[in-house]
């Protein structure tokens, strides 16, 4: 796994987190329907202040995930695309990588049939 998806794999865990906080803090919310008097007085500033640090990380979440699109953005924007080779007049030709691979594999196969088919004529012609 690299880096950028260990990111995004610690940036998922932390949205579930942050799903399971929001869960927490509406359930607090709904209980404070329920309390009266110097409790509700005591909790309900604690529930705002819980309900606003769960917002505030729910925005950094988002900032860093627009940060870790943008950084392939850019990473693509400087570098190119990896998949490129140089044609016969000097014109980059994506994909022309994996052609080649798939053509010399080809080649390779055709070239130990040939032997094979070789190998036999020869035995047939020994022994016959």
């Amino acid at each position: 796994m690299n880096d950028l998806e260990q990111k995004r794999s610690k940036v998922k865990d932390l949205q579930n987190d942050l799903e399971e906080a929001t869960e927490l803090v509406s359930q607090m919310e709904l209980e404070m329907l329920n309390v009266s008097g110097a409790d509700k007085v005591q909790a309900g500033p604690k529930v705002k202040k819980y309900k606003t640090q769960v917002n505030v990380f729910k925005k950094k979440i988002q900032d860093e995930m627009a940060g870790l699109g943008s950084f392939e953005n850019n990473r693509t924007d400087l570098l190119g695309n990896r998949n490129v080779a140089i044609g016969s007049f000097g014109i980059e030709e994506p994909g022309s990588y994996d052609q080649r691979a798939r053509l010399l594999q080809g080649t390779a196969s055709l070239e130990q049939s040939s032997r094979k088919l070789q190998d036999s004529h020869r035995i047939a012609i020994e022994t016959g």
